[in-house]
């Protein structure tokens, strides 16, 4: 199992980083693990979040196919003041090729204009591999 850490980081209220490569080879078939971390740097709890990971194919003819174990999207209760969560997605990249999986979040159930400001992006890109 390759696990891959990433982070959110948006203004005052989620510190994003990240602690891994943002570029990695894969085999196809073997599960990757994913994990999107969010801290709350302010003196109040956050909204509930909505956090989702998507599979954004590359616009080369080699683009791979990533398949997901279990939901996409995730509800995270609010996070307490200071407190750091992660959510862990699981994904297996069945064929060869190249795919950027993009993390994204923002309060749960919020649509409409000025969504932007509240989500943070993140992605990591497999170079996927027979073998």
């Amino acid at each position: 199992l390759i696990n891959h850490e990433l982070a959110f980081v948006r203004g005052a209220i989620l510190r994003v980083s990240h602690s891994a490569p943002r570029q990695h080879t894969a085999s196809v078939g073997w599960p990757c693990s994913v994990r999107l971390y969010m801290q709350n740097r302010t003196a109040y709890p956050s909204p509930t979040l909505a956090v989702r990971l998507a599979a954004v194919q590359q616009r080369d003819a080699d683009a791979a196919a990533v398949g997901f174990t279990g939901s996409r999207t995730r509800v995270v209760n609010p996070i307490a003041a200071g407190a750091t969560v992660w959510e862990e997605f699981v994904v297996s990249v069945t064929m060869a090729g190249r795919v950027r999986l993009v993390g994204t979040f923002g309060p749960d159930g919020f649509v409409g204009r000025g969504m932007e400001r509240w989500t943070a992006r993140l992605w990591v890109e497999f170079e996927a591999v027979e073998g």
